[in-house]
């Protein structure tokens, strides 16, 4: 795939506008409760909001070119019965020695070594045979292995356990490098390399800024921030 030059995204979703250069890694954070996100969810439509890569709007791109373009990384991984060579190379020919070079760029040799047939490991539906953690290595091989232009982190290290959390901010940073990433995250630690971070809370932006900033700000990002520490002092 070719690199991927600066270019301008816009995306609005109610009063909530993000304008991106890439490569640029950019954080959203929600605060809503259960009640509202529902309502959220059920009222959306595509009139509310306007996505353009390289000044077309999103709706007149073919769905095969979007796919191209386009990588998502989601809480609920796809992954399917066959072995991690097929989960990673989707069946497409990539081989052994590309799928061996991408797992060690990411930092996770010792994820594969420790399975018992290296790439040939069988997985089950789902990846019910392995561990979340395990189930978010093989979705980053994945979409290293296909490069896409822009990449989107959707709540991707919500179910991982502390011991996994650093080999996977490890991994997020080389996901992320030279493209545009967009991650959506309720944990604090994935985001502290982000160059924009965007506060929400019922459904409006009510923060901006980087890490920093927004710690001196002394606002809503910040007592989010100050719980997180606390937590992770527990």
């Amino acid at each position: 795939m070719s690199s991927f030059p600066p270019r301008l995204m816009t995306v609005g979703f109610s009063a909530v506008y993000v304008f991106m250069y890439a490569p640029l890694l950019v954080l959203m954070v929600f605060s809503f409760n259960k009640a509202e996100y529902g309502v959220a969810w059920e009222g959306f439509t595509l009139q509310w909001y306007q996505a353009v890569f390289d000044n077309k709007n999103i709706q007149d791109i073919g769905k095969t070119q979007l796919r191209q373009i386009v990588g998502m990384i989601s809480q609920d991984i796809s992954l399917f019965s066959g072995t991690i060579r097929d989960n990673v190379s989707l069946f497409n020919s990539i081989s052994d020695k590309r799928i061996l070079e991408i797992i060690d760029e990411l930092g996770l040799t010792h994820f594969i070594n420790r399975m018992s047939q290296g790439l040939d490991t069988e997985v089950a539906e789902r990846g019910s045979n392995l561990s979340a953690g395990e189930r978010q290595f093989i979705s980053f091989a994945r979409i290293l292995a296909y490069n896409p232009d822009i990449l989107i982190l959707d709540e991707a290290t919500s179910n991982i356990d502390p011991i996994s959390d650093a080999l996977i901010q490890n991994a997020i940073k080389k996901i992320t490098k030279g493209r545009t990433s967009i991650i959506i995250s309720h944990r604090l630690s994935t985001i502290l390399n982000c160059d924009r971070i965007l506060v929400l809370d019922k459904g409006k932006k009510v923060e901006e800024g980087t890490h920093e900033t927004l710690v001196r700000a002394q606002g809503l990002y910040s007592k989010l921030y100050k719980l997180y520490l606390k937590e992770e002092t527990l």
